[in-house]
């Protein structure tokens, strides 16, 4: 968004043009990136940055930038860059995500602790190693470590000063498949001895996000419904052609109750017709067709 200053004697606008980060003299990492990471607001007031520079796995010495959990207890992983066009982050952040996506609350303390460990950042944030699962805790709003569920499905934001329009349409596309990828564009403004940085969400524009979880919701919704209209086709079809006939014996891929996880040996239940079918586990009629 253009930056304009008011004249006072003219009473007319001025464009203020943006400065580079190169130009103020501002690193990626030792400015932009500690900067975000002790006073994370900017990026999203919702957010809790317990990892820099994260590095967790073998045979890669990739580090993702940033870290953090939003109150929902998804992960989201944050990927800057200081130049115009962003790179190729959007397929850097994807991957990030996915090394990421089998964290859980325990990898996080660990992560959160081992950042702490820095004493600058444990005195800047007041905070000492010892806390950081209390304070984690504290953060999602949970009692104890067995309330929170970890999100394998990362969120991505984006940091850079402008994007290609290769990254905006990636980005456009992948959300529209159900990711939640955000791009924040930062310009810095250098307005005689202060530094400003003008943060902007430019994806997805914030008055169209309640749209936006709208359609996605609806698009479950249905892809739901359509599911559960294809079993009940496929079942149909299966009794029709006398190839499933009462008392045949059944192994579920899905127990009856949803959400129940049983042994393999209580996968097992017996046709009794009308598409219903009777579980060993409990001697209780299911209908075959509803959702798992």
């Amino acid at each position: 968004m253009p930056l304009y200053s008011v004249g006072k004697q003219q009473n007319g606008l001025a464009y203020i043009e943006p400065s580079t980060f190169e130009d103020v003299g501002m690193q990626e990492r030792k400015h932009l990136q500690a900067l975000l990471r002790d006073d994370f607001a900017a990026l999203d007031p919702d957010l809790f940055v317990f990892a820099e520079e994260y590095s967790n796995w073998q045979e890669s010495s990739r580090r993702i930038d940033l870290l953090a959990l939003d109150r929902d207890a998804n992960l989201v992983v944050v990927e800057l860059k200081r130049i115009d066009e962003g790179g190729h982050m959007e397929l850097q952040a994807i991957r990030y995500a996915a090394m990421v996506s089998a964290m859980d609350f325990e990898a996080v303390v660990k992560a959160y602790e081992k950042m702490l460990a820095d004493s600058s950042i444990s005195e800047k944030r007041g905070t000492a190693p010892t806390e950081a699962r209390q304070i984690l805790l504290d953060f999602l709003e949970a009692a104890n470590a067995d309330e929170v569920a970890v999100s394998s499905t990362p969120r991505v934001v984006l940091m850079s000063p402008s994007f290609s329009r290769e990254i905006t349409t990636t980005v456009l596309w992948l959300n529209d498949q159900g990711m939640d990828i955000r791009c924040l564009e930062v310009k810095p403004y250098k307005l005689g001895e202060e530094l400003y940085l003008d943060v902007e969400q430019v994806i997805p524009l914030p008055s169209a996000e309640p749209y936006i979880v709208q359609q996605r919701e609806k698009v479950s919704k249905a892809e739901g419904q359509a599911k559960a209209k294809r079993r009940e086709r496929s079942l149909a079809t299966l009794v029709n052609q006398d190839i499933l006939k009462p008392d045949m014996r059944l192994y579920l891929i899905k127990p009856p109750r949803p959400n129940l996880e049983v042994p393999e040996e209580a996968r097992y239940a017996t046709f009794v017709g009308g598409g219903e079918a009777e579980w060993d586990q409990d001697g209780e009629t299911y209908k075959l067709s509803q959702k798992g």
